[in-house]
């Protein structure tokens, strides 16, 4: 193995520590280093750093990621990967169909290692049949085996009456949800994002409300009908660091539910704007 490869190997091996990826970012030097230092700063600053100070690495992440964010992801190979996002200088979390990731999750990974969070694609369909339900629910293997903690799931269509199950919702995230907890891959969950939640799935997540202690930051899209399951959920995450949501009501309504110390934002649109640090691959 290369110096490179080693000092990488040590970044992977302790990825919440800044040190090695410092070295790393020396030994590397040019324009991909000073990405790692930005990023690094950025991170690091908090509220110490100035607006003007802030301002000018958002820039300069900017153009740096403008200039090589494509090349540096290394995932071409990947072609159902639409968007990268780096944090602290490396990817850490993608845009990908969800029948891709749980074909292909190893050699991701393995590409990218310190992948933590999935945008998930693909799920879109006339109804919520058989076919969909498969899809919603492959890529838990390969969540759980590699240590996702972050999962937001797209919307899909109304699908028909199933044996056992309730009809006439429109996420594929009850299936997820359940598939996860029945894998024991809840409780790694920190970051977890829903379209079209309704019920049915606040009905899945709390049926086992510890495995979720953890969870800080959730973001929702539903109608307004649903106020009173996300009402009910919010009172089971005593962790919850930050919750956003697409609804027609006044957010008013919900600041009586949140944890302490939760931060409370109310999207315009349900389309999230990509991280400021993303990359368009496709």
């Amino acid at each position: 193995m290369s110096v490179l490869g080693e000092l990488l190997a040590a970044c992977v091996a302790a990825p919440a520590d800044d040190a090695p990826r410092t070295v790393w970012a020396d030994a590397i030097g040019g324009d991909r280093g000073e990405l790692v230092a930005v990023q690094l700063r950025l991170a690091r600053g908090g509220t110490a750093l100035g607006a003007d100070e802030r301002a000018a690495l958002r820039e300069r992440e900017h153009a740096l990621l403008a200039a090589h964010g494509p090349t540096w992801a290394g995932l071409a190979a990947f072609r159902d990967i639409t968007r990268a996002t780096f944090r602290r200088g490396f990817v850490e979390a993608i845009e990908v169909d969800a029948a891709a990731f749980a074909i292909h999750a190893d050699a991701i990974i393995a590409t990218a290692p310190f992948i933590r969070e999935l945008a998930v694609t693909g799920l879109l369909g006339e109804a919520m049949d058989e076919v969909q339900v498969r899809r919603a629910t492959a890529i838990v293997p390969a969540v759980a085996a590699h240590g996702i903690t972050g999962l937001l799931l797209g919307p899909c269509g109304t699908r028909p009456d199933m044996p056992g199950r309730a009809a006439g919702f429109e996420s594929s995230l009850p299936f997820t949800l359940h598939a996860l907890a029945q894998a024991g891959a809840l409780a790694e969950l920190r970051t977890l994002g829903a379209h079209a939640f309704d019920t049915i799935a606040a009905t899945e997540l709390l049926a086992a409300p510890a495995r979720l202690a953890d969870l800080a930051h959730l973001s929702l899209s539903y109608d307004a009908g649903e106020l009173g399951a996300v009402r009910t959920l919010l009172h089971h995450l005593p962790g919850l660091r930050a919750f956003s949501f697409h609804a027609a009501h006044d957010p008013a309504l919900l600041v009586g539910d949140l944890p302490a110390g939760c931060a409370l934002q109310h999207r315009a649109q349900a389309a999230v704007e990509p991280d400021a640090a993303s990359v368009a691959l496709r």
